[in-house]
């Protein structure tokens, strides 16, 4: 069994169908999964010992359907040696007189309709054929050799999910097969960012988001969203498996996490992921070449990110938990400047953007890069290119 490739699959329904999952590998993950599951007295699955009763029903060449008294659902299988439960969801949406014909069926009090609906509501509506193909499909991906397994309803049925007893064949390939090949495209888009290759990643993250595209249901921005938050956490696993330091790499994402939470469309979330891969891929590539240490490439970011406002080298040290004088040694062996130094170079780079792509006014021009006084701006521009900002302007404008 390939348990990376079963938590692949299980996080991947997850993404396109909201269903969770939980590998019961441990008896501390066994217990958390009680603790955050049981929502009433009603669900007894969510016991030790009722747990262990039906893990003992489980077989290699069966799975079973569990139905608390609350009609919601759960699919309870071993793999290996490992119980995996699949749910909760439901199967259909109850009416509230449902909801008190139900109650008024059981032994137990103190809980009212309002809560089951409460309860019931909190988890996906699936039909039990959706579940069926999910079931099948992770078998597959996790253990390719894995027979057709007997799905035991608890409280009297039996299903066979057999390829042949759903709906469509060709789809169920499709879908074993699409999960097995998502896993192996995220693989390449993780090396790639890790190498800094910022051309094949981003090929691969069309690959990714093409490989779902059919498969996304309703409110598409949201799922966006959903799936570019999922791509930044690979970014960033990525980028700090690269030796990406911490602050680039909290930089960089929170970026983008702002981006997205912007974006007003699927297509600006998805330029703006893109832009993010780039700048991950830039930085990494310049952590391999430059021979930097994480010190100093984290001061560079730091100051590359906030140029525009009043930075002092002591706020930079205490943002770095460093002592000024240990940071001003490193950076000028490294970069061959002090930090203050490499600042304000960066602000006259791009102050010198704007004099000659805009018409801003020095003044302002001056605020834009992080310098208040704009006499001070312009005597050290003139000290720096040996021509006024204005000068520099009808010199060099296009």
């Amino acid at each position: 069994m390939d348990l990376t490739a079963l938590k692949t699959s299980l996080h991947m329904a997850a993404e396109l169908y909201g269903i969770s999952s939980a590998v019961l590998d441990t008896p501390e993950a066994q217990n958390r999964f009680f603790a955050s599951s049981a929502e009433s007295s009603l669900q007894h699955f969510f016991s030790a010992e009722k747990f262990s009763e039906l893990t003992a029903l489980c077989r290699d060449d069966n799975c079973l359907h569990i139905i608390d008294e609350l009609q919601i659902h759960h699919m309870l299988l071993c793999i290996g040696s490992i119980p995996v439960v699949l749910g909760p969801f439901v199967t259909r949406i109850q009416s509230r007189l449902e909801c008190h014909h139900m109650l008024s069926g059981t032994k137990y009090r103190g809980i009212s309709v309002s809560t089951i609906q409460t309860l019931r509501s909190t988890v996906p509506n699936l039909s039990e054929q959706t579940v069926l193909r999910i079931l099948h499909a992770v078998l597959c991906v996790s253990d390719p050799l894995t027979e057709s397994r007997k799905v035991i309803e608890i409280g009297g049925h039996t299903y066979d999910t057999g390829i042949k007893d759903y709906e469509s064949e060709h789809y169920q390939e499709n879908y074993g097969g699409l999960i097995q090949n998502r896993y192996q495209i995220e693989q390449h888009f993780m090396n790639n960012l890790m190498e800094g290759n910022a051309h094949a990643a981003i090929h691969n993250f069309h690959n990714m988001h093409q490989s779902v595209a059919y498969l996304k249901q309703t409110d598409q921005l949201q799922r966006e969203r959903i799936g570019a938050a999922i791509v930044r956490t690979m970014i960033r696993i990525a980028a700090f498996q690269a030796g990406l330091p911490a602050l680039t790499i909290d930089l960089l994402s929170g970026q983008h996490t702002i981006a997205v939470f912007q974006s007003s469309s699927t297509g600006e979330i998805i330029q703006h992921t893109q832009k993010t891969i780039r700048q991950f891929c830039d930085a990494i590539r310049e952590k391999q070449t430059s021979g930097c240490s994480n010190l100093v490439l984290s001061a560079k970011e730091y100051l590359d990110y906030f140029y525009t406002q009043d930075i002092s080298l002591q706020m930079l040290c205490d943002e770095l938990n460093v002592s000024p004088n240990h940071l001003i040694s490193v950076f000028r062996i490294e970069i061959g400047a002090t930090p203050m130094h490499y600042l304000r170079k960066i602000r006259l780079e791009h102050a010198c953007r704007f004099l000659i792509g805009t018409d801003l006014q020095i003044s302002q021009i001056s605020s834009l890069v992080g310098i208040s006084d704009s006499n001070y701006f312009s005597r050290v521009f003139r000290k720096t290119f040996g021509k006024t900002p204005a000068e520099y302007r009808k010199q060099y404008r296009i």
